[in-house]
């Protein structure tokens, strides 16, 4: 289940806000992250789980809250090469196919922080849907960590589910996706970036696995799903848009 919020901004000024979420009926709300609001620009927030309703205030300008400060510093320092990405991704592909089923959340963290990502986990709860990671032993994973990446091409996330009892990563979650302002002359370059960032993926994942051994052609995506002689499964999902590219890697 997903749940997606859209809506536009007629202001000329950039704007924060403040964004509440109700995730069980008559429940508190919570306070969780958000984009920002852009002048004239379409605004969308997604969530992987049931909310029952939620409340958008306090819409001032951008910069007036200490918040916003460290937003513009993530921004800042977090721009990198869309090759850059693809050397990191790689390295992080061969450490978890090699690590995962023993892989300690600490030891990953401080690979995240070596790569050079920017600590971005929500403030909020993140679970994983069971049609990416059915979960059949039952794992408790009460720890996550996210990680981001970002150019003028493509931003990125890698996010940790682990258990905090032993410290174990249960399951990796990628994305990557369009930044969330593209300029127009750059509308064609973000679609061939994409093309050629799923190839690449693509490429990664058979050298490692070989032959998928499941697809799935549905209506806005397609979904492979591979497995190791490990026993790593990896799911490969993007929208036929190519606007999106998702990855969940688990070891049961």
């Amino acid at each position: 289940m997903k749940i997606l919020l859209i809506f536009k901004s007629y202001s000329k000024e950039l704007l924060s806000y403040t964004s509440e979420i109700q995730r069980t009926e008559d429940g508190e709300y919570e306070e969780t992250s958000n984009v920002g609001a852009f002048p004239g620009a379409l605004m969308t927030e997604m969530w992987p789980y049931m909310i029952y309703s939620i409340g958008l205030r306090d819409f001032r300008n951008f910069g007036t809250d200490p918040k916003d400060q460290v937003i513009v510093g993530v921004e800042k320092g977090n721009q990198i090469s869309v090759k850059k990405m693809e050397q990191i991704f790689h390295q992080r592909f061969q450490y978890v196919l090699s690590h995962l089923g023993q892989l300690q959340f600490n030891d990953i963290v401080a690979k995240e922080e070596e790569w050079g990502g920017v600590d971005n986990t929500p403030d909020h709860k993140v679970s994983v849907g069971e049609s990416y990671y059915p979960n059949p032993n039952q794992f408790i994973m009460d720890t996550y960590r996210e990680y981001s990446y970002k150019s003028s091409l493509i931003e990125h996330s890698a996010g940790y589910h682990a258990s905090k009892e032993n410290g174990l990563v249960r399951v990796v979650f990628l994305e990557w996706s369009e930044p969330f302002l593209v300029a127009e002359e750059l509308e064609d370059k973000v679609l061939e970036t994409f093309q050629d960032h799923l190839l690449f993926l693509e490429n990664m994942i058979v050298k490692e696995a070989g032959n998928y051994i499941d697809y799935q052609d549905k209506e806005n995506h397609i979904t492979r799903i591979w497995k190791t002689e490990s026993g790593v499964t990896i799911h490969l999902e993007h929208m036929k848009n190519y606007s999106g590219i998702r990855m969940v890697i688990y070891k049961e």
